[in-house]
Order: C-alpha cells, then sequence, then structure tokens
C-alpha cells in the first residue's frame, strides 16, 4: 500500500488514553509544507497564551515532509515542536536520521500528543496499529538501554525510536529526544515536555511505500540534485573541524562568558584531524544521504577506556574553550554521558559556565556546591555535574533550571554573569560575530544559531546575483547594508527546506558541504510539485517559508514578547566593553541598525518588532489576526 501527501495525522490524548486519525487537509499542506510548517501552525491554534509548558494542555508535535523517506538527498529530517519549557515561548527541535522517513512508511505525516499519562507508558505506532504501552520497567533507564529493552521487547531490531533518559524524566529544563547518538531533539527542551507526560519513547515500524503524484518530474529532480552532490564529492569533516575555525576566528570566549580572553592555544588537542586519527571508529549517515557527517568513536586505553558514543557536535567542543577543557579525552566522556542521560550540550555546557564565572567571583561558594571545586579547566567536576544535573540533586538542582530561572533564583548579582537571548545561550561572541549574532537575536527560539545558518560571506556570488540581487554588498562583511534583508531571506530558506523534510546542511547556500548551488531553488519547487501534486515555483516556495516563520512570531508576539526581547542578556558588556584580544579585539556590539533593515525588510513595525496586518493578510494568515489572544500579535 503506498500514500500520497498530505499524509494522515494521530491525535494521542494521554490523560484520556484515546487515539484518533485524521486526514491532512490539501490547503494546509499549500500553506504549510509539512514538518515544521505543520507543527508551528497547530502549535499556535492549539496552545493560547500563558499555557504551562510543563502541564498536560501543552502539545508535543512531530511532523515530517513531503519528501522525508523520498529519494531527495538528505531527506531524513523530522521536526519536535512544543512551548519551551526552557524559555516559555515557541519551542522547536530538527532532527535527523531514519524515524522520520519510518513515520511516512508508516503512512503519517504528524503526531500530536497532549495530556499527561498517570504512569509511565510509551506510544507503539506499528503501520495502521497503534497503542499505548506501559514502560514502567523503562522509566529511569538511559537512552541506548532503553532502545534495546524496546526492541526486544516488540521483537523488532529494526523499528525506528525517539526517547527520553532520566534528565527528561526528571524534568531537566533542556533535555533532549534521543533518536541515535548521532541525531538528539535538542536546545529547547523537548525532552522535558516528553517527561512531564510520562511518555518515555515513541516506536515506530512502517512498511508502506512512499507514492508521488509526478514520478516523471519527480525522478528527474532527484537525479539532477544527487548529480550535484555526487560532483562536490564525499568531504571527510567532522563538526569539530569548526572549533579550530572558531578559535582562529576569535569568536569563542574562553574561560567565561565576555571580557575574557579570547586566544586559546589548545584547540589542536581538539581538533577534528586528531579525533579522525585516535577515536574514530566509522562513520555514518542519516537516511538517503552519502555525506556520512556522523561518526563513531571510542576510547580504547586511560582513565575513560570503554567509553563509546556518537559525534561530538560542534556545541559539545564549544564548551571546552569556554571552560577551559583542554583534552580531547574528557571531552568525549562528558558527550556520552550527556547523550546517555539526554542532556542538551549548548545549555549544560552555559550553565557550567555561569557557575563557574560565578565560583570564581565568590558568589558561589563551596557550601554551595557541595564541595566541588568549580575551577576553570576541572573536568572531573565537570563530568560530576552532568550526574548531578541529570538527577537534579545538589547544585545540579539550580543548574537543571536554565539560563532564565537559574540566575534568577540564585540571585547574588548572578544575573550579571549568565549569557542568553530568550532563555537560550548561544555559542560565540556577538561583537566578533555580528552577523551570525544578529541571527540569534531573531531566530523565534531564542539565541540559536541553527534558524538561519547566517554567514552572508558564505553566500556564492553567483548565487547572490541570481536570487538576491538587491542586496549587491551581501558577501562583504565589512558593509552592514543589506545583512539584515538576507537575514530575512535565510530564516525563510531554513523555514522551507525543513519543513520538507530536508537537512540544512545540505541544502543551504552556505553548507559546509559547498555545492554549486546556483540550481537548487529551481530542484527544490520541482521536488515539492511533484511530490504534493501542488504546484510551486521558487516565489511561492519561498512565501511559504516566510509564511511559517510569521507564525511562529506571532505565538511569541501572543506571548507578550516584542523588539526588546530580540537582545541579549549583558547587553551592557557587549556594548560597553570591547573584546580584549584576539582577532576581535576592540570591537563592541551594536545590532540597531541591521535590525532595522530586518524589520523592514520583513514588512514589520520596526519600533515594536510587532508583524502588521498588512503583512500577515498578504502571507493568507487573516486566521492569525482573528485568533483571540491576550497580548496583541500584530499592528
Amino acid at each position: 500500500m503506498s500514500f500520497t501527501w498530505p499524509l494522515q495525522r494521530i491525535w494521542v490524548d494521554l490523560s484520556r488514553e484515546k487515539i484518533t486519525k485524521e486526514r491532512v487537509a490539501k490547503d494546509f499542506a499549500r500553506k504549510y509544507l509539512g514538518g515544521r510548517g505543520f507543527n508551528s501552525r497547530l502549535l499556535f491554534d492549539l496552545v493560547p497564551k500563558g499555557v504551562d509548558p510543563l502541564g498536560p494542555k501543552n502539545f508535543l508535535i512531530f511532523g515530517i515532509g513531503p519528501l522525508s523517506g523520498t529519494r531527495a538527498p538528505a531527506c531524513g529530517r523530522f521536526t519536535v515542536t512544543t512551548k519551551s519549557p526552557l524559555t516559555d515561548i515557541f519551542g522547536n527541535s530538527n532532527c535527523g536520521g531514519f524515524f522520520g522517513p519510518e513515520l511516512r512508511f508508516a503512512g503519517y505525516s504528524q503526531l500530536v500528543i497532549s495530556g499527561k499519562h498517570d504512569n509511565p507508558v510509551y506510544l507503539f505506532i506499528d503501520d495502521e496499529n497503534i497503542q499505548l504501552k506501559d514502560a514502567s520497567q523503562l522509566w529511569g533507564k538511559c537512552n541506548t538501554e532503553t532502545q534495546e529493552m524496546i526492541k526486544e521487547e516488540i521483537g523488532d531490531p529494526k523499528a525506528k525510536i525517539v526517547c527520553i533518559g532520566p534528565a527528561g524524566e526528571r524534568l531537566v529544563r533542556y533535555s533532549v529526544i534521543f533518536h541515535t547518538p548521532h541525531n538528539l531533539a535538542a536546545r529547547v527542551g523537548v525532552g522535558t515536555v516528553m517527561g512531564s507526560k510520562k511518555l518515555k519513547a515513541v516506536v515506530v515500524r512502517g512498511t508502506h511505500k512512499v507514492d508521488v503524484p509526478n514520478p516523471e518530474d519527480y525522478k528527474s529532480a532527484c537525479e539532477e540534485m544527487n548529480a550535484i552532490v555526487k560532483k562536490a564529492g564525499n568531504p571527510n569533516f567532522v563538526t569539530m573541524d569548526s572549533l579550530e575555525w572558531a578559535c582562529e576566528s576569535g569568536s569563542l570566549p574562553i574561560r567565561g562568558n565576555l571580557g575574557k580572553t579570547h586566544v586559546w592555544p589548545y584547540a589542536e588537542k581538539l581538533s577534528g584531524a586528531r579525533f579522525k586519527k585516535e577515536f574514530e571508529k566509522g562513520r555514518k549517515g542519516c537516511f538517503n544521504c552519502t555525506i556520512r557527517c556522523k561518526r563513531d568513536y571510542s576510547l580504547d586505553s586511560g582513565k575513560f577506556a570503554g567509553t563509546k558514543g556518537g559525534g561530538p557536535e560542534f556545541s559539545v567542543t564549544v564548551f571546552a574553550p569556554l571552560l577551559d577543557i583542554r583534552e580531547m579525552e574528557p571531552m568525549l566522556h562528558m558527550n556520552s554521558l550527556l547523550d546517555e542521560y539526554g542532556i542538551d550540550y549548548s545549555s549544560f555546557g552555559q550553565m557550567v559556565c555561569w557557575a563557574m564565572e560565578c565560583y570564581e567571583r565568590g558568589i558561589l561558594t563551596d557550601e554551595d556546591t557541595g564541595g566541588l571545586k568549580l575551577e576553570w579547566g576541572n573536568s572531573d567536576a565537570v563530568i560530576q555535574l552532568i550526574h548531578l544535573v541529570a538527577k537534579r540533586e545538589g547544585i545540579g538542582k539550580l543548574l537543571a533550571e536554565g539560563e532564565k530561572r537559574a540566575p534568577k533564583i540564585l540571585g547574588r548579582g548572578s544575573e550579571n554573569y549568565i549569557y542568553h537571548c530568550k532563555g537560550i545561550s548561544i555559542v560565540s561572541d556577538p561583537r566578533v560575530r555580528p552577523y551570525w549574532a544578529i541571527a540569534e537575536l531573531t531566530d523565534t527560539r531564542g539565541g540559536e544559531h541553527l534558524g538561519a545558518s547566517y554567514v552572508p560571506e558564505a553566500f556564492p556570488k553567483d548565487f547572490v546575483k541570481k536570487y538576491l540581487p538587491d542586496i549587491p554588498h551581501l558577501t562583504d562583511p565589512n558593509i552592514v547594508e543589506g545583512k539584515g534583508k538576507g537575514l530575512k531571506w535565510a530564516e525563510d530558506w531554513v523555514s522551507l527546506i525543513t519543513s520538507c523534510g530536508l537537512c540544512t546542511f545540505l541544502w543551504h547556500p552556505t553548507a559546509s558541504v559547498r555545492l554549486p548551488v546556483i540550481r537548487v531553488p529551481e530542484i527544490l519547487a520541482t521536488l515539492i510539485s511533484a511530490s504534493t501534486g501542488l504546484k510551486f515555483d521558487v516565489e511561492e516556495m519561498l512565501k511559504a517559508g516566510e509564511r511559517i516563520y510569521n507564525v511562529e512570531k506571532a505565538f511569541n508576539s501572543r506571548e507578550g514578547l516584542t523588539r526588546e526581547d530580540d537582545a541579549f542578556t549583558l547587553q551592557k558588556r557587549l556594548r560597553e566593553e570591547p573584546v580584549q584580544d584576539g582577532p576581535g579585539k576592540g570591537r563592541v556590539f551594536k545590532p540597531e541598525k541591521i535590525l532595522d533593515e530586518y524589520y523592514s525588510a520583513r514588512g514589520w513595525d520596526v519600533k515594536t518588532g510587532l508583524q502588521t496586518r498588512k503583512k500577515l493578510e498578504e502571507l493568507e494568515l487573516e486566521e492569525v489576526l482573528q485568533h483571540p489572544t491576550g497580548n496583541k500579535t500584530h499592528v
């Protein structure tokens, strides 16, 4: 049996143990494409202002795109969307692997979970047969063991599973949903919401075929894109390679957040080259991806012998210089522990950084830490903190509250040493990388760089000339004009490709794979049209991406966010204290000019940052205008 897009939507009410299905409407699919778009609009409709993210009225939504599970390159992504318990605003997380395609093979494009079960359960989707199963025996287990036990119970080692670890069960506010050691839905606390609902795992087994309305155009577009990928080669890189570049650029704060040195001579010890030579045990890829950027590793000797894992991703290597962790082995061990417990790398690293700076300044004492010496470079202390945070014990209970809450709970002036936007930490100093930082300011989730993957100087010049002709200086890092317009385009593009189920790493014009991308938008428009039967050209396709981003913006505006929230904490330090050394020496961060241009490019009100009625009507979002709200979503 095969199904054409859009597929069915599964509704699961955990409080009532009720499971229903419905067909997704074609008009809804035309406007929101799939995956991220489906989820974002549904969250806006289902979760009104003021809902407790950890209460039964919050929803947890899984979605895949029209290209998920197809022949399109790198189509293994799925999106998880919810109101974030870390930030209290819109939250989503995009994840790779094989779970998304398997959901497609089972015949579904979306899974919508509400309520809260009294006891631990997991959801088993076996094609048309969907049931809740007891997970009491799994509660408290780490992620790998959880998946092994489920596969043994159902008798299928090939079932695709997402689950939470002890951190999600104990409501660590930045816990993740684990799919494989290489694929995590992270950052905004989606695993925390899953834990609040007593949902340990979702298991999928699908046997249906993928069918498309226009197979000839679809096949031709897939072959063209595959040829482009093949021509680009298969680069032998790991995300850790970016650590050396970031250190060389002077954008990574060392030993703390701001006002510290930006020169760190130990990057080579944690380099991708050393990792590949000494620790890598093999490469893996997500569904239908030949890049195979995922890495397996193991430590065969020394203090951490026996440690195994996948990755590590860039975000876990970032807190090596941030915390002054100078050796590969403890960092890899930390990576494995964080994966197994289900803890977000970036937020954890930022919380430890904050705690170490507070300890250095005497704000936190040995009595507060339970005797842990939170000194820069103390990897043993960091490892101990991972256990404490996952169990919410000792100082870990405070750190588990995240960037927004922990400093308010502690007080004592500690609020001056946290570094986040809208409740989520960022990975680099905005004074050194201002255009990257602007994308973190405006992201609908908070300070997250992947929402735009915005590196203006990396856009191919022929691409800019063809698709962004009104921004001729986009690639010039010394010219501010045009950077706000370029950011708007990048956000819409990422909204689009993640809604389709595609990987940003491969499909973004500034992707590290460095494809010859001049034809990519036309190829993608053909793929969407051929796979859905809904006609899209490049302009209409990008309009869908813009529509999706505006729905997410409206969700946050309804919660009370305005332009003032598009700013980092520590504004005074960013604006008044220049970088002390490194390539960014002497710089401060003043985002106003770029933000003004960005809001104008979006058609939003420059003064408040709110959307305008005209823009929402232009995007066919009349329902958003009419939706009952507390705070204004527009002007």
